[in-house]
């Protein structure tokens, strides 16, 4: 049996978009093979918000949970890739009709270079956020660096989430992906508190083709 695996996760490169205020990746090395150590030895300095991540609940809820209390079955399992082109907050009029799997990906491609940080990327609406979580949505994907706009102090989308319980998993690599079911892998790190964790997202299948 024949199948496709998409790798969509955003490298944690060091030329990485930075999100204004997050800390960029660089390395530390303690040891160094090539100078001689016995091991390679090293340190990473980052913001846990770069590259593909999926956000804690004590990002935008207060008093919220830390990213490793997500129920691990929220990232295993079908997952719908939708197209959403265009300007402005998403609506949720690009919802299909019929049923949704727990796990929604939306392809904005309004942030197609992920070396380059583009603050007018497409924001996810509050209609949007509660007509996905009124229709089973658990986990929301998106090809951005926030469910939210660059310059948005409120965190509409993520107020939304944390009203209806729904994992937001960011800056996801979805333009070779073609629309329609899939099956997701992605698992946060076990950080215990933090208010993110980076993430390797694969997709599988598509099933039923």
């Amino acid at each position: 049996m024949s199948f496709q695996i998409h790798d969509i996760s955003t490298p944690l490169t060091p030329d990485v978009a930075v999100f204004p205020g997050d800390t960029p990746p660089t390395r530390e090395m303690l040891l160094d093979m090539q100078q001689g150590d016995h091991l390679t030895l090293s340190t990473l300095h980052s913001t846990v918000h770069l590259g593909t991540h999926i956000d804690g609940p004590c990002h935008y809820v207060k008093d919220g949970a830390g990213v490793e209390s997500m129920p691990l079955s929220l990232g295993y399992g079908p997952a719908l890739v939708i197209d959403a082109p265009g300007d402005g907050p998403v609506p949720a009029s690009v919802l299909p009709d019929g049923d949704l799997p727990p796990r929604l990906l939306v392809r904005t491609q309004s942030h197609p270079d992920p070396n380059t940080f583009n603050p007018k990327y497409r924001p996810m609406s509050p209609a949007f956020m509660d007509a996905i979580a009124d229709r089973g949505v658990q986990l929301i994907g998106v090809d951005t660096p926030s469910v939210d706009a660059a310059d948005a102090k409120t965190l509409v989308a993520h107020h939304r989430a944390g009203v209806h319980g729904l994992w937001i998993l960011e800056q996801l690599r979805l333009a070779e992906v073609p629309a329609g079911l899939w099956h997701l892998i992605a698992f946060p790190l076990p950080l215990a508190g933090y208010d993110a964790s980076p993430v390797r997202a694969v997709l599988i299948g598509p099933p039923g083709r």
